[in-house]
């Protein structure tokens, strides 16, 4: 069953995900976040204060 992942490589990963699950289910998770908001097609947003891509966190309210 092992060798039916990636050969011998599956077998290594395996293990490494058997011995650290959290930082493996982390990083899977960040990598598809990133992914998404840099693929996400509509990159306007609905929020007219807070630009997190554009780094624009003004109020609207014209201060320095």
């Amino acid at each position: 069953m092992q060798e039916l992942l990636i050969g011998s490589l599956g077998t290594h990963i395996l293990t490494f995900v058997s011995k650290y699950p959290w930082q493996v289910f982390a990083v899977v998770l960040v990598t598809t976040l990133i992914l998404v908001e840099l693929f996400r097609k509509n990159r306007s947003g609905t929020t007219a204060d807070l630009d997190i891509g554009g780094f624009d966190f003004g109020g609207g309210d014209g201060g320095d």
